[in-house]
């Protein structure tokens, strides 16, 4: 008797409200286990968790512990997690090699939702889970 696999999951740390539920509604129809917070401080005690997570999918401008410093908590957890960190503020204004690690990516906004499909799946391929 089979089982079928989990799903991967993917933990959405996004402030914007209609980003966060756009994102995490189509991601989860399209197979992913989705946990979206609101902000840095709701992540943590999922990260902190038993859960396990194979993306952490998170703004970098985010009201109190920004983006890149939940990165840094949560790598510290998961040494190996990968990252696609979503910006309104990317291009010239961000040294790509100062501020990403091994397996971060960036999302510029705004993405269309094939754009984050494709991220996603190359951040996270099907059969890494």
């Amino acid at each position: 008797m089979s089982s079928e696999p989990e799903p991967q999951r993917i933990l959405l740390v996004e402030d914007n409200d209609a980003v966060r539920e756009l994102a995490g509604e189509f991601l989860s129809e399209h197979g992913y286990g989705m946990v979206a917070v609101a902000d840095a401080e709701s992540a943590l005690p999922y990260l902190e968790s038993a859960t396990r997570f194979d993306l952490l999918l998170s703004d970098i401008g985010l009201p109190g512990m920004d983006g890149r410093a939940l990165v840094d908590r949560a790598r510290a957890l998961f040494p190996n997690l990968p990252v696609i960190m979503i910006t309104g503020y990317a291009g010239a204004a961000m040294d790509r090699a100062d501020f990403l690690a091994a397996r971060m990516n960036i999302l510029p906004k705004p993405f269309s939702l094939k754009e984050l499909l494709a991220a996603v799946r190359a951040a996270i391929p099907a059969s890494s889970a």
